[in-house]
């Protein structure tokens, strides 16, 4: 991921910033997202970040156009 932000987790690995949205839980971002390397819960090590990439994530899901499960 060229370019992209790589952010220290509480579980002492790395994270594409991209890559770590996608850890989030879909239908609750208060939950924390699990590290893809050592499987254990994990934040961003700088709290303002993860509360940012929080915020994001839910505005994010809020501009989205409802869609149907067919």
């Amino acid at each position: 991921m060229n370019g992209d932000i790589m952010i220290k987790l509480t579980c002492d690995h790395f994270a594409h910033k991209s890559c770590l949205s996608l850890m989030f839980d879909t239908d609750d971002r208060t939950k924390l997202p699990v590290c893809g390397v050592c499987q254990q819960v994990t934040r961003c090590m700088d709290d303002n970040l993860h509360d940012h990439m929080v915020e994001e994530l839910e505005d994010n899901m809020i501009s989205l156009p409802p869609f149907a499960v067919i």
